[in-house]
């Protein structure tokens, strides 16, 4: 093949290279599928993918998604959700302080957790790079966590007490705030130094530690 002929063909290949390059590129930017961010960072019974429609807040939508999920007592139903941590909680949280957001790495989790009462109890597991600035800035958001998790946590006319108090469950140092009848209505904690757990009860917070556990991650109860 003589050198025109060589010529010829690198040409022609940069031309079909860039055809199809520009293809695929129309292709990604014309694509209505939602990415899923969110990931398993606990086993689960039920998973199910929800996209947040346009005009539509993130709790509004988990509140109506409760009902397609497992009704079986002590199962935990988890929703992934097309945006990232960071967007979730401003969405969820107007008040949580940019400390904590800026803390948070992009994976995390919600659900629900199925009492035995089948009473849905909802969780947020959220994943941290920063253990100091995420402690702080929960610190910094209870005296607004409950007004803006009201909706989701289902707190309706329960009047929470005016402080969040320090508990012990499963040797894990734990947040929590109690109602006028002294029953805890939010608690969160972090049971390492990368992981935020919040959730509305001591029986969701111990299925959630018991499936952190290394040796329990990967079972998912039948």
């Amino acid at each position: 093949m003589d050198r025109k002929n060589i010529i010829g063909l690198s040409i022609t290949i940069v031309i079909i290279a860039l055809g199809l390059l520009w293809g695929l590129n129309v292709l990604l930017k014309n694509s209505k599928t939602p990415i899923v961010i969110t990931s398993g960072i606990i086993p689960t019974d039920v998973t199910k993918n929800v996209t947040i429609g346009n005009g539509r807040s993130v709790t509004t939508t988990l509140i109506q998604a409760e009902n397609s999920l497992s009704t079986t007592p002590g199962s935990v139903s988890a929703l992934n959700l097309d945006l990232d941590a960071r967007t979730f909680v401003t969405d969820i949280g107007p008040t949580v302080p940019t400390a904590l957001v800026q803390s948070l790495a992009p994976n995390f989790m919600v659900g629900f957790y199925r009492a035995d009462i089948g009473v849905w109890q909802p969780f947020i597991i959220l994943k941290t790079d920063s253990y100091n600035n995420a402690l702080s800035g929960l610190a910094a958001w209870e005296p607004t966590m409950a007004n803006d998790l009201a909706t989701l946590i289902n707190l309706g006319t329960n009047s929470p007490q005016p402080a969040f108090q320090s508990v012990a469950i499963e040797n894990v140092d734990v947040r929590e705030l109690d109602d006028a009848s002294g029953d805890p209505i939010l608690m969160y904690a972090l049971p390492d130094n990368q992981t935020i757990v919040i959730t509305t009860s001591e029986a969701a917070l111990r299925e959630i530690f018991a499936r952190l556990s290394p040796q329990n991650f990967g079972i998912i109860k039948q």
